[in-house]
């Protein structure tokens, strides 16, 4: 299984030593991921805008906390899908902007009034 991820090698250490017989592949654009990682885990400095030129399709690619990331999403989404092996998973977690609550705690703060400078 090769298993591509981006940012600061957390969730790439922790996935590799989780999945040993998984083979993971992290990527930033800055060398800031940790010395020591498991065997089975590598980082590269790679900006996931550009051409995605790995040698073999993906089983997993993991994307989190990357909104605010990208010039464009959609050429990165599809450079995600097209380097991802038949019946791959491409899977995205970030969070919804503007933020919002379930409940009345953010009335009045200021939070809500930051919020409101973007509009």
């Amino acid at each position: 299984m090769h298993v591509p991820s981006v940012g600061t090698g957390m969730w790439a250490t922790d996935f590799a030593s989780t999945f040993p017989s998984a083979n993971v592949v992290g990527t930033d654009l800055s060398p800031i991921q940790p010395l020591y990682v498991p065997p089975n885990c590598r980082f590269e400095i790679e900006d996931a805008e550009d051409e995605w030129s790995f040698p073999y399709p993906f089983d997993y690619i993991h994307d989190r906390a990357l909104a605010t990331c990208f010039k464009d999403h959609a050429p990165v989404f599809q450079s995600a899908f097209n380097a991802l092996r038949s019946g791959g998973y491409f899977e995205v977690q970030g969070v919804v902007i503007p933020f919002r609550c379930i409940d009345d705690s953010m009335k009045g703060t200021a939070f809500e009034r930051w919020l409101g400078l973007a509009k």
